[in-house]
């Protein structure tokens, strides 16, 4: 079994990384034989700009670049997909962005149609873990959190047949340095999802070999 994580931060030592540590950590707490694969945007330099070679891919006049090809197998050989970010303007950051933009593209992760689109990706787990700076009550007051899962749960996982997709966003994040916030109960969080994730996939190999 395999867990792909993806993560868009440039500091390795920030609390979005621990958060994607701590979820592993989790996993692995029921599957022993689990491998995990980690795509560290900043680490890998993956560029977030859509280019007019990536737009002639999609109207197959050419082919992915390496890259892009590189990235859709790991997504394809994945059990488990893994998104963590900051949030940045009630959105993803933009290398984040950018990699749902050049890696799911139309023909690959959806196919366009006379009679519309439709999704081409095989279902399965798939967790956006979300950190964000402001309160809960904030985003229930103003709706980011509605607008953010529309967007990002429904408008682009669940579009291209990722319908298992959930959203939990880590409120009130900030640097113990500047107000002394303690991330004790956003890692444990990460660690709860984690072991509830390996549970799912410990039952799914069960029943598998049965």
């Amino acid at each position: 079994m395999r867990v792909l994580t993806v993560i868009s931060h440039p500091n390795i030592e920030s609390l979005t990384f621990s958060v994607a540590q701590s979820f592993r950590d989790g996993v692995k707490e029921n599957v022993s034989d689990v491998e995990f694969d980690v795509a560290d945007l900043y680490a890998e330099n993956f560029s977030p700009d859509m280019t007019a070679e990536d737009l002639a891919a999609t109207q197959q006049t050419r082919r992915f670049d390496d890259d892009i090809l590189n990235y859709q197998r790991r997504v394809d050989e994945a059990d488990v997909l893994v998104i963590v970010s900051p949030i940045y303007w009630h959105s993803f950051p933009a290398k984040m962005k950018g990699w749902i933009d050049r890696v799911f593209s139309a023909g690959w992760a959806y196919d366009v149609t006379e009679t519309g689109t439709k999704p081409l990706l095989r279902d399965r787990p798939t967790y956006i873990l979300s950190l964000a700076a402001s309160d809960e009550d904030a985003y229930q007051r103003h709706r980011y959190g509605e607008s953010y899962v529309n967007q990002i749960e429904y408008g682009i996982f669940s579009y291209c047949g990722l319908t298992s997709a959930q959203t939990h966003i880590f409120f009130d994040v900030i640097d113990q340095g500047l107000w002394g916030a303690d991330p004790k109960k956003h890692l444990d969080r990460a660690s709860q999802l984690g072991i509830e994730c390996g549970k799912d996939l410990l039952a799914t190999a069960t029943q598998m070999s049965a």
